[in-house]
Order: structure tokens, then C-alpha cells, then sequence
């Protein structure tokens, strides 16, 4: 496999306002990329460039995505999100070392974010 530089994960969304507000709030800034009138994109982490969530206006695959980030601290990261008005849907054990939070849009594509250890 060639050597990866940049990953791009994606959300379909129907209503394209209403996930601005969803995301907006869950990562606490506005997008950090807007290529066009229909796709918004956030980088994730502070590595540098590494991996972006990209919310595209598809109301036809809207609602279907499921992804997750590995985090060093998934209680600070859940309290950040509360002081922002975003809940996780729920908290869950993750095998034996593990805990994820589950967040959802208003499409319902989940965002998960874990922590192992």
C-alpha cells in the first residue's frame, strides 16, 4: 500500500444548515474548509492535516455514515461537547480497555469518538 497523507471521511446529509449547526457546536468552530455551496469540512486533531470529516449535501445516502476517532480523554472531550449544548447518545464500553460516545446529526449519521486504556 502507498504511504497515506491525508484521509477524508464523509457524511451524506440532507439539510446542510442544520449540520452546520450540529457540527459547528460539536467541534465548538466553523468549518475549516468550504469548497462549495455543498460540502463543509473540519480537521480533525491538532497533527497537522491528517484527517478531515467532510458533511456533503447527498440527500439520497444521507444518514448512512458511521465513523470513529480515537481520543486521549473521552470524559473531557463529552464535557467540552455538554458545555456546548452536544450530548453523546450514549456511552459504551468498548472491549475490555475500551469507551466510545456516540453522537448523532440531525440526519442521524454517528460520530463516535474512543478512548482505549
Amino acid at each position: 500500500m502507498a504511504a497515506v497523507s491525508h484521509l477524508f471521511a464523509g457524511c451524506a446529509v440532507a439539510d446542510l444548515a442544520a449540520a452546520r449547526v450540529f457540527y459547528e457546536a460539536l467541534f465548538g468552530r466553523e468549518a475549516d474548509l468550504v469548497p462549495n455551496d455543498t460540502e463543509l469540512c473540519w480537521r480533525l486533531g491538532d497533527a497537522g492535516d491528517v484527517a478531515w470529516l467532510c458533511v456533503v449535501v447527498d440527500p439520497v445516502r444521507a444518514g448512512g455514515a458511521i465513523s470513529t476517532v480515537l481520543i486521549d480523554d473521552l470524559d473531557a472531550w463529552v464535557a467540552e461537547c455538554a458545555a456546548r449544548g452536544v450530548a453523546p447518545v450514549e456511552i459504551r464500553r468498548e472491549g475490555d480497555a475500551g469507551r466510545k460516545a456516540r453522537f448523532v446529526d440531525p440526519d442521524g449519521n454517528e460520530l463516535g469518538f474512543a478512548q482505549v486504556g
